[in-house]
């Protein structure tokens, strides 16, 4: 049984689109090779083995952890484990080493892994998000490489790199992987421009989410089920994070103002009806103010009684191929999240992304959608609802777009992965 690790994705967080990554790349791998155990390596609590159903046969997936809370254990603590790392690169003799590991549950599975590969949540290989989270995590995948030399970068999206010195950690890293995969095909010709980088493996494989199951959601309640089954059904994913960062992230768009008109466009102009729908959040007790749960209601809040009569806000605890099954009801989708708009666009569902970075746009490129994403950098409110309004009067030629690329994205994932598994 091959031992695969896998770091950068958990199973269970309020970001549905990091756990669709951790549950599509182990899909993937299970449908090319079942006999494997899966392993997670990833900041957590403790150590825990969860039950995962994977094309129909059961998985204990084990996670393996480390903190940097000066309460954790000393052979889980983040900052233990780095000046171990160090003090193991200078000792000599392996059956040191080997007694070493044995104290260190992170340096027994790495050792002893036959395939381990890291995505990074998609897109956090970049600064984009503060530079001290960005070196605390390059700092553990520096842990890795000091041990392997058949480090892989699954598929994600990389930079932008905001300071020299971030690009420069993340050159080390590419320069020591055996294989790099980027999700956006600007990437590679980004890292393969980049002197240094010149002689890296990289290759091109679309966002391994295109391959996550949709799974029926049995629980819900009777009027919501009776909702779901409107025919014209308008999908928008409200992100928390452009609702209460605009100012972090360069938004030109008002954002909240510009749902509320989407969802007036369609409920007034278009007598049809809206379902609102989180992709990263903590129900029912959202965690901070980035939380869609919390963005949703507060949406809903705004609108007159008029337009709350034709609008629902779905909110239960669900798995990532639940609420992909739930984005399926929709006859068009609007979203705020990426894997939210990757949940719908994998199904063949008219999509529209309404982004802050550059991923939108490399992963609606892959689907020959690139002009369906609004960059709400740029794009005045005026200028993003006509677009959304073009976009969905010629949703039929969407749909044949979409027809037409989404085999062909499956499939290359498929032998993307077949090389590196096989």
């Amino acid at each position: 049984m091959r031992k695969i690790v896998i770091m950068g994705a958990s199973i269970h967080t309020g970001n549905l689109g990091v756990s669709a990554l951790s549950h599509s790349l182990m899909t993937i791998i299970s449908s090319i090779d079942e006999d494997v155990e899966f392993n997670l390596l990833i900041p957590h609590r403790k150590e825990e083995i969860t039950s995962l159903k994977l094309n129909d046969k059961l998985y204990n997936v084990q996670t393996k952890n480390y903190r940097l809370s000066p309460f954790s254990k000393l052979k889980e603590n983040y900052l233990v484990i780095l000046i171990l790392a160090l003090f193991r690169k200078f000792l000599i003799f392996n059956s040191l080493k080997e007694r070493l590991d044995r104290k260190i549950p992170i340096f027994s599975l790495i050792r002893n892994a036959d395939i381990i590969g890291d995505v990074w949540g998609g897109d956090s290989f970049s600064d984009i998000y503060g530079l001290p989270v960005y070196i605390k995590e390059v700092l553990i995948r520096n842990v890795v490489l000091s041990m392997r030399n058949d480090f892989i970068i699954f598929p994600q999206t990389f930079g932008p790199y905001k300071k020299y010195f971030s690009l420069f950690l993340a050159k080390k890293i590419f320069k020591k992987s055996s294989v790099v995969l980027a999700r956006g095909v600007e990437d590679i010709s980004l890292l393969k421009n980049t002197q240094g980088l010149k002689e890296i493996n990289i290759s091109f494989c679309p966002d391994v989410a295109f391959m996550l199951n949709a799974s029926v959601f049995s629980k819900l309640k009777i009027d919501d089920k009776i909702f779901l089954e409107n025919k014209e059904l308008i999908g928008i994913n409200i992100s928390g994070l452009m609702l209460s960062n605009k100012g972090k992230y360069g938004m030109k768009v008002e954002y909240k103002e510009l749902i509320i008109q989407i969802i007036d466009f369609f409920v007034k102009d278009q007598k049809m009806s809206v379902i609102l729908i989180p992709h990263t959040y903590s129900y029912p007790n959202p965690l901070s103010q980035d939380d869609d749960y919390l963005s949703c209601q507060k949406i809903y809040n705004n609108l007159s009684n008029e337009i709350q009569g034709s609008v629902r806000c779905l909110f239960y605890n669900l798995s990532p191929e639940e609420i992909k099954w739930i984005i399926g009801k929709c006859s068009f989708f609007i979203g705020s999240r990426m894997h939210s708009t990757i949940a719908s666009i994998s199904q063949k569902i008219p999509t529209v992304g309404i982004s802050y970075s550059k991923k939108f746009k490399e992963v609606f490129s892959t689907a020959d959608i690139s002009d369906c994403v609004i960059d709400g950098c740029s794009a005045t409110n005026e200028e993003s609802l006509s677009l959304i309004k073009t976009l969905f009067f010629k949703r039929d030629e969407l749909s044949h777009r979409l027809n037409e690329s989404i085999p062909k994205i499956i499939e290359l994932v498929k032998i993307s992965f077949q090389k590196i598994i096989q």
